[in-house]
């Protein structure tokens, strides 16, 4: 199972399944938005993923 959830914690999220994929991104955008060099993605079962928190 994998649990998480956004920066503020307004929205929290869940996926009862394996990550099938795990990437990073280097595009300015992302850079920015994290303040890192990079951001990562998992990418998961769309119907083993749901929201616990927000929207």
């Amino acid at each position: 199972m994998i649990k998480g959830h956004c920066e503020c914690n307004r929205v929290s999220y869940q996926a009862d399944c394996e990550i099938l994929d795990l990437s990073h991104c280097h595009c300015s955008q992302c850079r920015r938005l994290h303040g890192a060099a990079y951001a990562t993605f998992a990418r998961v079962e769309t119907d083993k993923f749901r929201y616990l928190s927000g929207e």
